[in-house]
């Protein structure tokens, strides 16, 4: 068994927070006489937890300048400059992620903190990482919810995410405008009010404006009907058109079993009714407490509320391929390819595979205006001949000015890229990698393999812009 350690680290800036997490993480090699080797990540140890910071707001955008400034602080805190971090995430959450300079914050973090994962994340990331993140997923696993559902719930300044998972699996996802500082106030009198809550507050009676005072009696009713609505989506009361108006993704398709709750929202559960963060936060906290959620007695305690997307960012958003990648001529770290999925699960397909494959390439390099990954999930045992059908039929709906890269689950990426590379010659860049589970339209970021490994570090992801 070979075991290697990864020094990777989280940074989620969020509506209301940022916050940095430095992770370590072991990576291990296995495999006994006559197995494929196989690598992956078997612990995951949190050597440093960043204070919690206030996201630096200039002119309703992201200020760039004072977020790197937190970043290096906290690098220097540590102890350690980039070129030491193996990898990581940078993830703009929440409000944030909408705000018109994301894409620009995202790049020059990026390029300040390291050679990594830099996204705005969608909401479907988003209740991944958290879920992840605050231990959700692993509840999920346990014996005494075997075949029921864990949704967990993550509240922050301007989002809610609700993410299911089921047997350590995340089964579906969505997303509502709730949260802590849709609301902001200093000394009684309101600054701020989301333009998206609004129509709610106006069919519900609530007719209030910038400069006017806030009493803690109508708090409690503007959390009253946040929670409501959250109790509608999901499942412990009947849908309501409160729901709609706030919901930004389909609503969840099923009524979880289960709930955990996350994110800074979460952390307030167990304060006080006040106004300490100049929002209304703490107020739709013990709202939560007072809910359906609480009374069904459906609630179950996690190890981490407030951290926990940027725990999820820094441990989980990272996968290793199988070992037997196939790598040709590519140049790495390979950022933001995206990955055009096409429906390849069983030989009989073989035949249809290339038409598909153009399609896919062609629609893609319209929208995206460069070349797609392209993602199957295959099958198990092919034959030489089936592996040699499927190498002539991708090698023929490819660009051949373009490089090729495959993300596969069934483990034959290595004979599949020595197939193409017969055809497609030396020079041409192939990159074939398998255990790697991708959806159309995902995102990947790819790096080279860690010394004394084969497998690539992948991290896919999903845009929240584009």
């Amino acid at each position: 068994m070979n075991k290697r350690k990864l020094l990777s680290v989280g940074i989620d800036i969020g509506t209301t927070t940022t916050q940095i997490l430095f992770t370590s993480l072991t990576m291990e090699t296995g495999g006994g006489f006559g197995c494929v080797p196989k690598t992956e990540i078997t612990d995951k140890e949190i050597l440093y937890r960043s204070p919690v910071y206030f996201t630096p707001l200039k002119n309703d955008c992201i200020d760039a300048e004072e977020t790197a400034k937190i970043i290096e602080k906290e690098y220097k805190a540590f102890g350690i400059t980039p070129e030491k971090i193996d990898t990581g995430a940078v993830i703009i959450t929440g409000e944030s992620a909408r705000r018109r300079n994301a894409a620009e914050v995202i790049a020059s973090v990026s390029e300040l903190c390291g050679d990594f994962v830099a996204t705005a994340a969608g909401p479907d990331l988003e209740s991944y990482l958290a879920g992840k993140g605050s231990g959700c997923c692993k509840i999920s696993q346990e014996s005494k919810y075997r075949g029921k559902t864990v949704c967990n719930i993550d509240i922050g300044g301007g989002t809610s995410n609700l993410g299911v998972f089921m047997q350590g699996k995340e089964v579906c996802s969505a997303c509502l405008n709730i949260g802590g500082r849709l609301i902001k106030l200093n000394d009684g009198k309101i600054t701020y009010i989301s333009e998206k809550i609004i129509p709610l507050l106006v069919k519900n009676g609530i007719y209030i404006s910038v400069g006017d005072s806030l009493t803690q009696e109508l708090c409690r009713k503007i959390c009253r009907i946040f929670v409501a609505i959250l109790e509608s989506a999901c499942g412990l009361s009947d849908t309501n058109d409160d729901e709609k108006m706030l919901l930004c993704t389909p609503a969840l398709p099923l009524k979880p079993d289960y709930f955990t709750f996350s994110g800074g929202v979460a952390d307030c559960m167990q304060g006080a009714e006040d106004f300490r963060y100049g929002d209304i936060g703490p107020f739709l906290g013990q709202a939560l407490n007072d809910s359906l959620f609480s009374k069904e007695k459906r609630v179950v305690e996690v190890d981490e509320r407030m951290r926990a997307t940027v725990i999820g960012a820094g441990s989980y958003t990272l996968s290793l391929s199988g070992s037997t990648v196939f790598i040709n001529n590519i140049d790495f770290p390979i950022k933001s390819v995206p990955v055009a999925f096409v429906d390849f699960d069983s030989r009989d397909k073989i035949d249809l595979l290339g038409d598909e494959v153009k399609k896919k390439l062609e629609s893609f390099g319209r929208i995206y205006g460069k070349c797609a990954a392209i993602g199957f999930e295959g099958y198990k045992a092919p034959s030489f001949f089936e592996i040699e059908k499927t190498a002539e039929i991708l090698s023929g709906a490819i660009d051949k000015n373009q490089r090729l890269i495959i993300l596969m689950q069934k483990d034959w990426a290595k004979a599949l890229g020595q197939a193409l590379a017969r055809r497609l010659g030396r020079e041409f860049p192939i990159l074939c990698a398998d255990g790697i589970n991708v959806g159309d339209g995902d995102f990947a970021d790819i790096n080279s393999p860690p010394d004394g490994t084969n497998s690539i570090p992948v991290i896919i992801k999903t845009l929240a812009f584009g």
